[in-house]
């Protein structure tokens, strides 16, 4: 029986050791904390937001522990707005299935418990870059998950990281009080709101490790701009205090609904930034022995694009798939380039152009299509043309490889628009345009 190590018990990590040992794997899973420090001492690691392929793989291994009980995102409502905070654009789109959020530091708890109990081995131990070469000597291949410490193990890939800082200054926090609906949208959605030349928030109904449902509210702030006010927040009731403050000021609208809500737990919030990021998949030890990175370790995403988690949960699946059909052949550097390139041209570089293109201004081709669908009420998915368009801006966040590179060209935009409302598209998004002001937009969008 072959031996794998998987170092790293986030998401991806888990997810990895529970596939390789359900397919007959001798498989020891190395965490730096406990199931009980997950509940008690971590912070969520993030939103990790789910869409329907990733959840489908969590579901095929038997972890779906919580998807009844977490609180549905039946759509998503993106607001575009002016400054001084005006609305101008709006989309209300509709999830074929609903994303969940899950907290992390309870489904860690919870999936280490469950892969000790299937018989896999579970060392407690922070690895070290020494000591993964010790681990990786005993193992005929070892899965470093672990994105902070482990990335440090695998070279940068300059030709797929053109960035070298970070697009958005972030915050982080999980709060409760706020209702779980919004009174202007008659289903519960994933709420977005897009303030130009400023940054983005994002709010996203979340299920709390102590078995609550939430929120978990994201702010993206361009450096230096007015939105960028959480870099000095020193726990989550500051991040919490500013958000008020921020959405009082930005985005009015939404003040009544937060106003009143209440940190979910002391650990439960975040402030950095992420430079987008892809390493070289062959990792250097001195053992010599092949390792591979899983997860944040193999690509770093900034947030918006919702794509790190999702990212995960596919590689995981590929990787798990791709040892399976290895057999007794050896996981050298040739088998680990193929693979892991495979998995970037399918998967992972249309979600680093997805992520990319959210936090860029919009461009004719995503103005185009806002003004096409402008009007899409959400009311049934897929109902009327425009909605169809306003679903499918939805659906692309679970494969952005059906979108993407449309969304990112004026004349395919113009076309799949067409394709979709038929012959009148251009005189729709014509008054559309006039309806909202064509300065307006500009102003809006091209910030």
């Amino acid at each position: 029986m072959r031996r794998i190590a998987v170092i790293g018990s986030g998401q991806a990590g888990l997810l990895a050791a529970h596939g390789l040992l359900q397919a007959g794997y001798d498989v020891e899973l190395y965490s730096d904390r406990s199931a009980q420090s997950w509940l008690e001492e971590a912070r969520p690691t993030g939103t990790a937001v789910r869409f329907a392929r990733s959840l489908a793989y969590e579901r095929a291994l038997g972890l779906d522990h919580w998807h009844s009980a977490a609180p549905s995102m039946e759509g998503l409502k993106v607001t575009v707005c002016s400054h001084p905070a005006k609305p101008v654009l709006s989309l209300n789109a509709r999830f074929p299935v609903s994303p969940l959020a899950i907290d992390v530091r309870l489904q860690s708890a919870r999936w280490m418990s469950d892969f000790e109990k299937a018989g896999g081995r579970l060392i407690i131990e922070k690895v070290s870059a020494s000591r993964v070469g010790e681990v990786s000597r005993n193992n005929d291949l070892t899965v470093v998950a672990t994105g902070k410490d482990g990335a440090a193990l695998f070279a940068r890939d300059a030709a797929r990281s053109p960035r070298t800082e970070p697009f958005r200054q972030l915050a982080m926090v999980n709060c409760e009080g706020p209702s779980m609906r919004f009174a202007d949208v008659p289903f519960s959605i994933a709420k977005f709101n897009v303030l130009e030349g400023l940054g983005e928030s994002y709010w996203t109904p979340y299920f709390h490790k102590d078995g609550k449902p939430i929120w978990n509210l994201v702010f993206e702030a361009k450096p230096g701009k007015s939105l960028d006010r959480f870099q000095g927040a020193g726990s989550g009731h500051d991040v919490l205090r500013i958000a008020k403050d921020v959405i009082r000021d930005m985005m009015p609208w939404d003040h009544a609904w937060i106003e009143n809500a209440t940190l979910a737990d002391d650990n439960s919030w975040l402030v950095g930034a992420i430079t987008p990021v892809v390493r070289d998949p062959v990792g250097k030890t001195a053992s010599g022995r092949p390792i591979v990175p899983l997860g944040d370790a193999y690509m770093g995403f900034d947030p918006l694009g919702a794509q790190g988690a999702n990212m995960g949960n596919r590689l995981a699946e590929t990787l798990v798939a791709a040892i399976v059909a290895r057999k007794d052949g050896a996981f050298d550097p040739d088998w680990i380039r193929t693979t892991y390139d495979a998995f970037y041209a399918r998967w992972g570089a249309p979600a680093m152009r997805w992520t990319e293109l959210l936090l860029s201004p919009m461009g004719p081709a995503t103005r185009y299509f806002f003004l096409a669908q402008r009007g899409a009420d959400g009311g049934t998915v897929g109902g009327t043309p425009r909605q169809r368009l306003a679903d499918a801006f939805a659906d692309n966040f679970d494969d952005p490889a059906e979108l993407v590179d449309t969304l990112s060209d004026f004349g395919r935009t113009r076309r799949w628009v067409s394709d979709v409302m038929g012959t009148g598209a251009d005189w729709t998004v014509a008054k559309g345009l006039f309806a909202v002001g064509s300065r307006q937009l500009r102003n809006a969008l091209s910030a």
